[in-house]
């Protein structure tokens, strides 16, 4: 391996870590606000017997949930390249092409697999969206719909929201 290479292998390494941490920032802001929009509607929804507000909780977890999932995804991509710069940095292979950094478009922008025939593309084209963009929307709903199952029962991720949801049930069973 190169001095040249292995420079920018660490640069990109910081540059991950820094970006890791940031995620951890945004999941913990999104919770915060989570629990904070929650509380407030169902304190609410209490002191004004109301069930339409806490089925609007319903809608918010879900809400606060998926925006979390997006960061989480996210963040993993990121970390699948941290963890392969590490791996490089340690044993000092050789690098073909698609090591050498910064390469991280193979990890978050692959958006040549996405059919023609998607509707949700289609309706982006209608709104006049640049494509490259649509197509990255279409990637990161797909991905999203297909990843999220994985982090439902990871606690440390969805706890909060699964607490909120069965607590927001027992409160409309009192509140008939």
């Amino acid at each position: 391996m190169t001095d040249q290479n292995k420079d920018n292998l660490w640069e990109e390494l910081k540059l991950l870590q820094a970006t890791v941490n940031k995620f951890d920032d945004f999941s913990y802001r999104i919770k915060n606000w989570f629990i904070t929009v929650v509380i407030a509607i169902t304190g609410y929804a209490i002191s004004k017997p109301d069930r339409k507000l806490l089925y609007l909780n319903f809608v918010i977890v879900l809400i606060f949930y998926f925006y979390e999932i997006t960061y989480r995804i996210t963040q993993g991509d990121f970390l699948k390249r941290l963890r392969e710069v590490q791996c490089l940095l340690r044993e000092e292979i050789d690098l073909c092409d698609e090591n050498i950094s910064p390469n991280m478009d193979k990890y978050l922008f692959d958006i040549k697999h996405i059919s023609d025939r998607n509707l949700f593309l289609r309706v982006q084209r209608r709104l006049k969206l640049e494509e490259a963009r649509a197509k990255r929307n279409v990637r990161e709903l797909n991905m999203i719909c297909s990843r999220s199952w994985k982090y439902l029962f990871q606690f440390r991720i969805s706890l909060l929201y699964w607490l909120m949801l069965f607590a927001n049930i027992i409160l409309l069973l009192i509140l008939k």
